[in-house]
């Protein structure tokens, strides 16, 4: 028997991804077929997805240890000025005295 074009491009994109799947199976088979297929395919988001989440906890750990960082940089800051500032009181004060 002569297969139809339609046949044989159905035939064509069931076995293009290397598995062998015949177009006479029984609805039971595609069914399971497609439902292990399903299966790997949600299986592969998951990991990925779940590789995402893991990436973006790390990256949100690392931006707040910089956070807190930036923080305890600019009280630094803070406290120099405020020192600066003594000093330059202090050095005016001594000026004044020496006049």
């Amino acid at each position: 028997m002569r297969e139809s074009k339609n046949q044989r491009s159905l035939s064509s994109m069931i076995t293009r991804q290397s598995v062998s799947t015949p177009a006479h199976w029984s609805m039971e088979q595609w069914v399971e077929y497609l439902d292990e297929k399903f299966a790997r395919h949600h299986k592969e988001c998951t990991e990925g997805v779940t590789q995402m989440i893991a990436s973006i906890k790390e990256v949100e750990e690392k931006m707040t240890t910089q956070g807190q960082e930036i923080l305890k940089l600019q009280e630094l800051e803070t406290e120099r000025e405020e020192e600066s500032t003594a000093m330059a009181l202090e050095i005016s004060i001594l000026q004044n005295r020496q006049k």
